[in-house]
């Protein structure tokens, strides 16, 4: 996914740098893919499954990195997990799967 989002700079610096040489684990990459997700869904609606993925394939004209680095930074794992938790729980989510 992230190959085709960014130029090679870009994608060094925002994914693999962090994740190889700074030792980060794959929670970094899991912040960048739910960051990608909030960028897109801040810019666009998507409607179907198969809208979305043409933006995802489509994404690097919507997310500049030097914003995704923002939001990146403000993203933590464990309210991610505690959201889908929330979620499991909530029977209108059930319902709705």
């Amino acid at each position: 996914m992230f190959a085709n989002l960014f130029d090679h700079e870009d994608l060094l610096e925002l994914v693999w740098d962090p994740y190889f040489l700074a030792g980060t684990n794959d929670a970094h990459l899991i912040r960048v893919a739910v960051g990608v997700s909030v960028l897109i869904d801040q810019q666009q609606s998507i409607e179907s499954f198969e809208m979305m993925v043409v933006v995802f394939k489509n994404a690097r004209k919507i997310i500049e990195a030097s914003r995704l680095k923002e939001v990146v930074k403000g993203i933590c794992v464990r309210d991610i997990q505690s959201r889908i938790e929330s979620m499991r729980n909530d029977s209108d989510f059930i319902k709705s799967s």
